[in-house]
C-alpha cells in the first residue's frame, strides 16, 4: 500500500521574497517531496525565502533536516530565510533545534517578510580585518 502524503506546499513569488507555504505534516514520508518542490521553484538567485508555516502542525527530524538544507543553500549567498507563522509545537521544535540562528523566526509573514528584505549588517571591524564580509 503506497504511503500518501500528508502535506501540500504553494508558492508565490512576491516582490519581497519567494514565498512557500506548507500546509499539513513535514515527516519522513513527506521530506523529500519539500526538498524537491524547493528546487523546483526556488531560482538560483532567490535570496529572499520565507517558510510560511501557519498550516504546518507538525515537522519530524527528516523535516528538519531539508530546512537546514535549504539554510545552508541561501546562507552561501549570504542570506538567512524566515519563518513565519510557525504553530506552537512546530515552533518548540525549532526552538531545540537551534534555528532560530539559520532562520529568522517571525510570528507573521509580513514581519517575515520585512526581516528577509533587510540589508545585510555589514561586518564589524575584526570582521573587515579579516575579510569575512
Amino acid at each position: 500500500m503506497p504511503v500518501t502524503s500528508q502535506l501540500d506546499l504553494q508558492f508565490a513569488r512576491l516582490p519581497q521574497a519567494a514565498v512557500i507555504t506548507l500546509l499539513g505534516r513535514l515527516d519522513g514520508n513527506s521530506a523529500s517531496e519539500f526538498g524537491t518542490f524547493v528546487a523546483t521553484h526556488l531560482q538560483p538567485d532567490d535570496t529572499a525565502v520565507v517558510l510560511d508555516c501557519k498550516g504546518l502542525s507538525y515537522v519530524s527530524s527528516a523535516g528538519l533536516r531539508e530546512f537546514l538544507k535549504l539554510a545552508k543553500q541561501l546562507h552561501k549567498h549570504q542570506a538567512r530565510p524566515a519563518i513565519a507563522s510557525a504553530t506552537p509545537a512546530v515552533f518548540e521544535a525549532l526552538e531545540i533545534a537551534g534555528f532560530h540562528s539559520l532562520f529568522h523566526c517571525k510570528d507573521d509573514l509580513d514581519s517575515a517578510l520585512k526581516a528577509v528584505a533587510a540589508p545585510a549588517a555589514k561586518p564589524g571591524l575584526l570582521g573587515q580585518l579579516f575579510g569575512r564580509t
